[in-house]
C-alpha cells in the first residue's frame, strides 16, 4: 500500500508543477488540466489530508512559487 500512496503523491506532484509552470507562461493546455485531474482524484484516493497538503507545498516549492 505504500507504494501506492507514493506513487499517486508522485504523479500529483508532477502533474501540479507542469501545471503552475504553464500557467506562468499563459494557461495550461486541456491535456495538462485533464492529467492533473485524474492524478488529483487518484492522490484524493490513497492520501490523507496532511499527505495531500504537502503533495500541494512540494509541487509548489518545485514550481517556484512563494505561498509563504
Amino acid at each position: 500500500m505504500s507504494n501506492e500512496v507514493d506513487k499517486a503523491a508522485e504523479e500529483f506532484v508532477e502533474a501540479l508543477v507542469d501545471v503552475f509552470e504553464a500557467s506562468k507562461s499563459g494557461s495550461a493546455s486541456l491535456e495538462l488540466r485533464s492529467r492533473l485531474a485524474k492524478a488529483r482524484a487518484n492522490a484524493e484516493k490513497w492520501l490523507s489530508t496532511p499527505q495531500y497538503g504537502e503533495a500541494v507545498f512540494k509541487a509548489a516549492r518545485i514550481a517556484g512559487w512563494d505561498w509563504t
